[in-house]
Order: C-alpha cells, then sequence, then structure tokens
C-alpha cells in the first residue's frame, strides 16, 4: 500500500482531508496517540499508547471520519501499550458500520502481547479482523449477568450437541 504523509493533508482526489487529528492526547496521565496515512488504496491507523476509556472517543471520531474512504483500512497495533473494552469498542463498532455499508472491515497488524491478551480473552478475533458476532454474544452474557443480579459471572459448559452453554 502507497501511503502519503499526513501532512499533505488532502486525499488523492485532492479534497481536503477531515481534521481529526491533533496532537497527541494526555488524559488523567495516560498518553496516546493516533497517526494517521492515506493512500490510494486505503488508510493506515498507528496507534501508541494506552486505548481505554480516556481515550475512546478520540479513536472513535477517527475511525468515523475514514468510513469515506472506500479502500482497506489497516490499524497499527504494534505501539499499544494498554487495551481495554472501552479502547476495542470503537475498533468493534468500525467493523460493524463498515460492513454495514459493503466498505472491508479494518484489518489488525502488529498486535503485541497487551492487545493480544485482550483479543483472546474476550475471544473476539483480531487476526486481522474482529468478530462482532463474538462482541455481541460477550455483552449479551454480561448484560443477562448484571440483569440477574448474580455475584459471579456464568460459567461455561459443554452442551450435549458439544456445543458451549451458559450456566446461570
Amino acid at each position: 500500500m502507497a501511503f502519503h504523509s499526513c501532512s499533505e493533508r488532502t486525499a488523492s482526489s485532492g479534497a481536503p482531508l477531515p481534521d481529526v487529528l491533533g496532537p497527541p492526547r494526555v488524559a488523567v496521565g495516560k498518553a496516546y496517540s493516533l497517526g494517521l496515512m492515506l493512500g490510494r488504496q486505503g488508510a493506515q491507523l498507528t496507534l501508541t499508547g494506552e486505548f481505554d476509556q480516556a481515550s475512546a472517543a478520540d479513536l472513535d471520531r477517527v475511525l468515523v471520519s475514514l468510513d469515506q474512504f472506500t479502500g482497506a483500512v489497516e490499524v497499527d497495533m504494534s505501539r499499544v501499550a494498554f487495551l481495554d473494552s472501552f479502547g476495542v469498542r470503537p475498533l468493534i463498532e468500525a467493523t460493524r458500520r463498515r460492513a454495514q455499508i459493503g466498505l472491508p472491515a479494518p484489518r489488525l497488524t502488529g498486535c503485541g502481547r497487551p492487545v493480544r491478551r485482550l483479543l483472546e480473552a474476550a475471544e473476539i478475533g483480531g487476526d486481522p479482523h474482529l468478530d462482532v458476532q463474538a462482541w455481541d454474544r460477550l455483552n449479551d452474557r454480561g448484560s443477562r449477568w448484571l440483569a440477574g443480579g448474580s455475584q459471579r459471572l456464568p460459567a461455561s459448559e459443554p452442551s450435549t450437541d458439544g456445543e458451549t452453554s451458559d450456566r446461570y
């Protein structure tokens, strides 16, 4: 993929780019930055630092702006030091939105240990695409657990047909 420097601030069509990036953000002692390079075939978004509730809105804003580009969106996760469910939610929602409008899902690359640990524990993929349906099942389980007022998370056990079922 051939990328242009984001300092050019115009798409290959010559149209001005949306002003979605600024200086690195700092919130509650956690630093993060979002780097964007646009090319003829798509975009590369580089995440650096900690992605949690403090950074989720900025990440979401950039990903929403990329929905106007029909090419591939590659998300370089190699510099992510921390990722939680707040940080992964904008990536899931971008995957969902792009599928609904017929665009390719964001492709995650360079997933280091902090990222892989969350993606594997939540069983939501990320190699290279996130599994929106698995995320929705995970959220449904959590919602049912919270609605039931249980003090423990439901255990999963094999059912008679070999599938996994939730036990409450």
